[in-house]
């Protein structure tokens, strides 16, 4: 059996789980140069979107996933949930629009299996 290959007795429930395994490795890289700051951003599963939705829609739910997603290189996430109310009140709309931007692209990409090997 080849490097990477699964065991033929997996169950399709354990290789999609692998998979996410792997993917949830790969992490993408936002320059914010307003803030002097680089944001990392791994892959979300579904019951993480579902609690960023809870958030609502508009403004709210834009600075929930800044708050809620951007990680430091060591993937700890860098903003405190206390401040979502700031980031509403005191942040520039613009840099917050062009972050989720970009976690939103990041998010549609599939990883590729280049990128799972790098992240791994």
């Amino acid at each position: 059996m080849s490097e990477g290959e699964l065991h033929p007795r997996i169950t399709l429930m354990e290789r999609i789980i692998e998979h996410y395994r792997q993917v949830r490795g790969v992490r993408g890289e936002i320059d914010v140069p307003e803030w002097g700051l680089t944001i990392w951003v791994k892959p979300m599963n579904l019951l993480e979107k579902e609690q960023l939705r809870e958030f609502g829609s508009g403004p709210r739910l834009l600075a929930a996933y800044v708050v809620h997603r951007s990680l430091d290189e060591h993937g700890e996430l860098i903003f405190a949930p206390a401040q979502l109310q700031e980031f509403m009140t005191r942040a520039d709309a613009a840099v917050i629009g062009r972050i989720v931007e970009a976690m939103n692209v990041f998010d549609a990409r599939t990883p590729s299996a280049e990128d799972v090997r790098k992240n791994s």
